[in-house]
């Protein structure tokens, strides 16, 4: 897949150091998602620019007004403050300001949210299904074991939030492997994998997923994400 790209360090200098452009529009232009770039400025050591809470101008009294006060959903305050909806949503967790349930969430949604959850531990659904037993770097969060502090970090900012969830719930069968999201939002119908380095297995058992898995909700916070936002 990378090679296709042409993600060479002097092409991908020259539009993000002088042309001063996005990951997201750099990504327009050689066909990929802003994640892919942000992790060949990462590769390359290219310095980013910042964009933390003062240029985006993020801070939580703002937040609130544009999403409890004027109730505006969080795509319009995206388009409004020029950034990604998922910086949005990642930034109400942290505050600590409750989501609202997404519009499509109606009876019919959450009936399949429940149905999720009561098939989650049968058979090939269970979440340690063709797994080895834990161990590694992860830890323990609420008596539930994790496989990495990015992980556990992401589940504090959704306690923060008053949001529930389930920690791999759920192993989806692919081609010739399985994939198991790290988080599910039963009153979202959300999934969220939380990913550093996307080596170029992890992308296409994603890419898998999205094919196969079409009415599926994925949300990837990848270490561009996080770094900026979660830490």
């Amino acid at each position: 897949m990378f090679k296709t790209l042409n993600l060479n360090k002097q092409l991908l200098s020259d539009l993000y150091i002088k042309e001063k452009k996005t990951t997201r529009e750099i990504g327009k232009i050689l066909k990929c998602c802003a994640s892919t770039v942000a992790e060949y400025l990462h590769k390359y050591h290219i310095i980013v620019r910042s964009i933390g809470k003062k240029k985006l101008n993020l801070n939580r009294k703002l937040l609130y007004k544009l999403y409890i006060d004027e109730k505006e959903s969080m795509s319009q305050i995206a388009k409004k403050l020029g950034c990604s909806i998922s910086t949005i949503w990642i930034y109400l967790c942290q505050y600590g300001i409750t989501l609202r349930s997404p519009g499509m969430v109606d009876r019919h949604h959450s009936t399949k949210a429940k149905q999720k959850i009561s098939t989650a531990n049968i058979g090939k659904n269970n979440g340690m299904y063709g797994k080895s037993s834990p161990h590694g770097k992860g830890t323990y969060y609420k008596n539930i074991y994790m496989r990495s502090s990015w992980e556990i970090r992401i589940a504090q900012l959704l306690d923060k939030a008053k949001i529930d969830w389930l920690y791999e719930p759920q192993r989806f069968e692919l081609k010739e492997r399985t994939y198991t999201p790290d988080f599910y939002l039963p009153k979202w119908d959300l999934w969220i994998e939380v990913k550093g380095w996307m080596s170029p297995k992890s992308r296409e058992r994603i890419k898998q997923f999205q094919e196969l898995y079409r009415k599926e909700n994925l949300l990837i916070i990848d270490e561009f994400l996080y770094q900026k936002y979660c830490v």
